[in-house]
């Protein structure tokens, strides 16, 4: 941030000026400090669920909140419910989040065991059996996380939340908390497998790999390597499925 320019203009002070004007608001205090802990986030975008477990607020409150945020343009709606930061923005919410003392930790902690207890409920909806892939992590995940009414909310959810699971499995992970991050990334890799996307789910598993490598508690091995051992199609598998599912013109006569 030091070092940025636009023109003549420092980044900073583009910000401080929306920052400065936002505190002159009605309920400015309040979305300053959602601002700062959004800062603290490692993933792409955010929902209002998301925002209200990282915020500790009702999810109504973390709306208006996010709304006035996208007001004076400290944040983009880039579709209904769900928002984005732009990755200077970030920079600048993280500096001013580090005056937010404990408040600042505890929203990383609601967060992350907000997407953990989410997540664990998405997997039972669709896949109740086995349960095995929901039952790793922190047994009191401390937030209740988002309600899925069935398992079409859950579909929709794992589909919104797309952009993150990596990201958020990585953020745990340097926390250094290897429960929390073996929960998230059993949890979070049979969800991307079960939506079909293959990238995310290396990726999680590399994390998860990594952790256990690390060392920690026992049974972390077992379930990284038999999540390891579930097969993901590669893109010469995947180029090559239609063709295999496809059936041949003449065998139909």
């Amino acid at each position: 941030m030091n070092e940025l320019r636009a023109g003549d203009r420092a980044i900073r002070a583009t910000f401080a000026t929306s920052y400065q004007q936002l505190q002159t608001e009605r309920h400015g205090a309040a979305a300053t400090r959602v601002f700062d802990l959004l800062g603290l986030f490692d993933g792409a975008d955010l929902g209002t669920d998301t925002v209200a477990a990282l915020a500790d607020l009702p999810a109504e409150r973390a709306w208006q909140l996010l709304e006035l945020l996208a007001d004076v343009r400290l944040l983009q709606i880039h579709q209904p419910g769900r928002y984005r930061m732009h990755h200077l923005a970030r920079l600048f919410a993280r500096e001013r989040a580090a005056t937010r003392g404990p408040d600042a930790a505890q929203a990383v902690r609601r967060v992350l065991r907000h997407f953990l207890a989410t997540a664990r409920r998405a997997v039972r909806l669709l896949n109740p059996h086995p349960e095995w892939p929901a039952a790793f992590g922190p047994i009191a995940p401390v937030h209740a996380g988002s309600r899925l009414a069935g398992p079409q909310a859950a579909r929709e959810w794992a589909d919104a939340e797309a952009p993150n699971p990596v990201a958020v499995v990585r953020q745990a992970a340097e926390t250094g908390d290897d429960d929390l991050t073996i929960g998230l990334a059993s949890s979070f890799s049979h969800l991307m497998l079960d939506r079909g996307r293959w990238d995310q789910v290396r990726q999680i598993r590399r994390v998860a790999a990594h952790v256990v490598q690390r060392g920690g508690d026992p049974p972390h091995p077992a379930v990284v390597w038999a999540d390891l051992g579930v097969p993901v199609p590669s893109r010469v598998h995947l180029a090559a499925a239609p063709r295999v599912l496809a059936p041949d013109k003449a065998s139909l006569g």
